[in-house]
């Protein structure tokens, strides 16, 4: 192959900081409204990067939980910040939203309690709006 197509951004380990299901009733057919966010950040340690990734899933008068997962990357030398920078604000958050998006299904796979599956997201569009 000509063309190098490994990435400059490394994925040195991923984890689950927190996850948190409270429960306040039973299941509410009336209200299927279920609230999501998303936060973000990053923190820089030397030549690492931490992404942090928090999702925020709530019914309201059901259910209130939280997800939060970080992963930390490391970049070739030859990277411009610009670059590194756009992939540390779109890329690692791509990487980490599987693993949230599958911790809550499972979280919500409890008795009395709809499973959400939260759909895919554009990464790109939800970032940009930050």
């Amino acid at each position: 192959m000509s063309k190098d197509i490994f990435s400059k951004m490394k994925v040195i380990y991923t984890a689950f900081d927190e996850f948190s299901f409270k429960k306040y009733g039973f299941k509410n057919e009336n209200d299927p409204k279920v609230s999501f966010v998303v936060d973000t950040s990053v923190n820089q340690d030397e030549t690492l990067y931490k992404v942090t990734v928090i999702a925020k899933v709530a019914k309201e008068s059901e259910y209130d939980l939280q997800v939060s997962i970080s992963g930390v990357f490391e970049f070739d030398n030859d990277i411009s910040s610009d670059v590194r920078d756009e992939l540390l604000k779109k890329n690692a958050v791509a990487i980490l939203m599987p693993y949230v998006r599958s911790q809550v299904s499972i979280l919500t796979a409890q008795p009395d309690t709809e499973s959400v599956a939260l759909p895919i997201f554009n990464i790109e569009n939800m970032m940009s709006e930050d």
